[in-house]
């Protein structure tokens, strides 16, 4: 099997890629950096360990460039593309047009090309999406009705991000019902990972775990201690890529599915560190990134996911918690 991995640099690109090395995939990758200067390199080092190969099949492209990203899937025409190309929600509010631009423009000529061509099976392309896409509603008080949210709530974004992956969904359902196109996508919640923070407004969580593991006597975020979001650690979200595009296309009922893993407040992912690294202190020093955040549920619902193509997170908090702990710590 040939595979397309846009964005291969970046967070999820960083565990993928190294998942889709050990599956022994034909993995091709592409990015707007070089590998070195990306936050996967170590991971690529290691994955790649003894393939020299490997680079030959890393692309340094621009994916909003349709010349350049047209070539790329004509060259390799690969059967599976994940593309995970995308300027995240705190950066995007900095650069809305660049935010636009680079999530939609290179999901656009990926589906465009990919729906031209004369290939069965379909060729399938697996896109994330994001709780982003949720937003606050009017009509009830606290922004969003008690209890997990239903995989077809309204979806209301308040970021420019969130914006782009709910035109993204439904871009993508387009094409999958008048092209033909295997199009299938998972609103992830916030990720944690090796890969540094890059510009997403769950970071806060992130540089608890980084200053953690460095030996700093504390850090400072910018939420509330009982801001709560969902979050999953990347072993679980790159599994749930994988088993989502393994599915057969025949048991799916949507093109995009809610997954969920836990929903740790800020301060009880502080205590879930404090067990692992004694004396940790975190200072709780909100900025605009709360409001941010505070548009996101607390909570969704995975049913379908669960149902449809047997999804299940495999880490909770503390699990999570010692094992990047001890993978921050191992470089």
């Amino acid at each position: 099997m040939r595979v397309l991995v846009l964005g291969a640099g970046g967070q999820v690109g960083s565990d993928l890629v190294p998942a889709l090395a050990r599956e022994d995939a034909e993995c091709w990758m592409a990015d707007r950096l070089a590998p070195e200067d990306t936050a996967a390199w170590p991971s690529l080092r290691r994955a790649f360990r003894g393939d020299a190969d490997w680079r030959r099949r890393w692309r340094t492209i621009d994916a909003s460039s349709a010349d350049a990203l047209r070539g790329l899937l004509e060259d390799i025409r690969p059967s599976v593309v994940y593309h995970l190309v995308a300027i995240l929600s705190a950066r995007g509010e900095q650069d809305p047009e660049a935010c636009w631009r680079v999530n939609m423009t290179s999901l656009r000529i990926v589906l465009d090309t990919l729906a031209g061509w004369e290939k069965d099976p379909a060729p399938k392309v697996i896109w994330p999406s994001s709780i982003a896409a949720f937003g606050p509603l009017p009509d009830h008080p606290e922004g969003f009705p008690a209890g997990p949210l239903p995989n077809e709530f309204p979806l209301q974004p308040q970021t420019m991000y969130g914006v782009t992956k709910v035109a993204g969904e439904l871009l993508g359902a387009w094409y999958a019902h008048h092209r033909a196109l295997d199009f299938r996508s998972v609103r992830y919640p916030g990720l944690l990972n090796t890969a540094p923070p890059g510009g997403g407004s769950s970071d806060y969580a992130n540089m608890m775990y980084f200053a953690a593991a460095r030996g700093d006597a504390s850090v400072d975020i910018f939420v509330r201690p009982d801001t709560r979001i969902p979050f999953m650690y990347m072993p679980d979200a790159v599994r749930a890529l994988t088993e989502l595009a393994a599915a057969p296309r025949n048991k799916l009922s949507r093109t995009t599915y809610n997954i969920a893993a836990i929903s740790p407040s800020a301060e009880e992912i502080a205590e879930s560190l404090k067990r692992i690294v004694p004396g940790f202190q975190v200072h709780y020093k909100p900025d605009h990134r709360q409001a941010y955040v505070d548009s996101w549920p607390d909570a969704i619902d995975d049913t379908p996911a669960r149902r449809d193509w047997g999804w299940t997170h495999h880490f909770d908090l503390d699990r999570m918690s010692r094992d990047l702990i001890a993978a921050l710590r191992s470089g």
